[in-house]
């Protein structure tokens, strides 16, 4: 699947280095469906990256890390060029059903 357009950059602060977040389109869509006050909580802590409660998730080929934002997991990866693609979000039961998505 690719990933979704939906995309946004940030500045990490002292150490002005750009970082591009890349939604996939199910992320988006889990988004959307939240309240606003979880989708700030969210999207901040995603802001927030690579800080945070984040463990990497074993057993994949592609390195793939979790952030735990309360009953929320947010599944994503590194790219080369300085780019977060949020491969899943979802309640902390749910997420790792269905498989993970390969972008």
């Amino acid at each position: 699947m690719n990933p979704s357009l939906a995309s946004d950059t940030i500045d990490s602060g002292s150490e002005k280095k750009q970082m591009e977040i890349v939604y996939h389109k199910q992320a988006v869509k889990t988004l959307e469906r939240m309240d606003a006050a979880m989708r700030q909580r969210i999207k901040t802590a995603i802001e927030r990256l690579p800080n945070g409660d984040t463990k990497q998730i074993k057993g994949r080929d592609i390195v793939t890390y979790r952030l735990r934002v309360g009953g929320w997991r947010v599944l994503y990866s590194f790219g080369e060029n300085k780019e977060v693609f949020i491969e899943k979000i979802a309640t902390r039961g749910d997420v790792y059903k269905g498989g993970l998505i390969c972008l």
